[in-house]
């Protein structure tokens, strides 16, 4: 059986990204959308935005309330998605 270790294997993958962004004359930004109060999904975008941030991407994260209709979530999604700023787009799953 062939043991990896994930955290050195995530760091040098990290240090790659960093210095690929670096020498790039884009800027990048994600758009993290996020629905609700879910404290473990919190979790997982204020990682997110910790590891961009530390590569050099900058990360928005786009915070509607779980009461948001699914029609004005589908309206902002599409603002977003169509920012010309924003380079990518996750909706963080899973949706309340």
């Amino acid at each position: 059986m062939i043991l990896m270790d994930g955290k050195a294997l995530a760091e040098k993958i990290y240090s790659e990204l960093q210095e690929e962004i670096s020498k790039s004359a884009k800027k990048y930004r994600l758009a993290v959308i996020l629905v609700g109060e879910n404290a473990v999904i919190k979790k997982f975008v204020e990682k997110k935005k910790k590891i961009g941030e530390h590569i050099g991407i900058d990360v928005r994260v786009y915070h509607f309330p779980e009461s948001i209709s699914a029609t004005e979530l589908r309206k902002r999604i599409a603002e977003i998605v169509h920012e010309e700023k924003n380079s990518g787009v996750i909706i963080q799953l899973p949706l309340p």
